[in-house]
């Protein structure tokens, strides 16, 4: 069949219209309703900062403007709120949520109530180099002392990556951390830190730029290798990758790719198209804006926006390593009964 230009032009407004209608649509649904942020952790730490950051910029974006309010829900790793989010939550675009990116190697390891086809992506405000710290004055400051001298390192949890790197690097690097988990939050494990309660920690490096930015002016912290993309002010730092080598850097890849995923956020499957495009998009601008790139300078919280499409290429490359090397890494990082 073929269409002249009157018909074409028939069908190009239709188009418009419909698109229009939907976007309408999506503006009605919105107008005067709350939409609930989940974060995987209490306030305090670098998760919780831009948590709030989002909280208080991603509602101009929405069509609609509802009101944004941000929900705490810390546990297991970061697990708790994905499987909120994923299994409870209402799947009608009124609940977002920042990701534990950790968490989302959890069910290659054991049993769970989500899994990534479980998730939508709304993209990343920044990729998060992680670093292995301790204080100052620790028995050893370097990865060559850490590997003669026993030193304290706090955790989250036995299912945190805060628990995952220093254990795996026992194992491969031949460190002697003592992992102290059962930390609620990256506050209260600096905190320990400073009191000399512990010796240090695994963090992501905005993690201490955001929230102890004064330890890194002043050299409190010293750091021994980072894993995932390079940490921007210390480009020479080794990554825990390059110490490795075969099947020992396999693992070590598996843990470091979450990093590459960073501060991302995400909604449930089953969120209706029309309105997960639209917070999609809300998601972009926000990130473009300039009221919130200005907040975020303020706070030292760097923002190097990650597309949706790119989060999940990551999330499906974790789920493509061999079973294998999945084995191998859960019987060096999860404690035996």
């Amino acid at each position: 069949m073929q269409l002249d230009r009157t018909g074409i032009a028939a069908v190009v407004a239709l188009c418009v219209g419909m698109s229009s209608a939907g976007a309408q649509g999506v503006a009605d649904f919105y107008r005067g309703k709350t939409v609930q942020l989940i974060i995987p952790s209490n306030m305090g730490g670098s998760v919780g900062l831009y948590g709030k950051l989002v909280t208080d910029h991603i509602g101009r974006h929405i069509p609609g403007n509802p009101t944004v309010i941000l929900i705490q829900m810390p546990g297991a790793g970061g697990l708790q709120s994905v499987e909120f989010v994923s299994q409870v939550a209402p799947k009608d675009g009124t609940v977002i949520a920042e990701i534990l990116s950790p968490s989302l190697l959890v069910p290659l390891l054991r049993n769970t109530r989500f899994d990534s086809a479980a998730l939508q992506w709304l993209g990343s405000l920044t990729a998060r180099p992680g670093v292995v710290a301790v204080w100052h004055t620790a028995a050893a400051t370097t990865l060559d002392g850490a590997r003669k001298v026993e030193l304290a390192m706090g955790s989250t949890g036995v299912g945190s990556g805060n628990y995952w790197i220093p254990t795996l690097s026992n194992a491969v690097l031949g460190t002697k951390f003592k992992l102290v988990p059962g930390y609620r939050g990256g506050a209260d494990i600096n905190l320990a830190i400073e009191r000399r309660e512990i010796d240090g920690r695994s963090n992501y490096w905005t993690g201490w730029t955001t929230v102890k930015p004064d330890w890194i002016r002043e050299g409190k912290l010293k750091f021994l290798f980072r894993t995932g993309p390079k940490a921007p002010d210390m480009p020479d730092l080794p990554s825990f990758a390059e110490l490795t080598r075969g099947e020992e850097r396999q693992m070590v890849q598996i843990l470091d790719a979450p990093d590459d995923v960073g501060v991302g956020f995400f909604m449930a499957s089953g969120v209706p198209a029309d309105r997960a495009a639209a917070l999609r998009k809300a998601f972009w601008e926000m990130m473009h804006d300039r009221r919130f790139l200005d907040e975020a300078s303020r706070l030292e919280a760097p923002i190097e926006p990650v597309p949706a499409d790119q989060v999940q290429r990551v999330v499906e490359s974790i789920y493509a390593t061999p079973p294998s090397v999945i084995e191998r890494l859960k019987q060096v990082i999860i404690p035996r009964k």
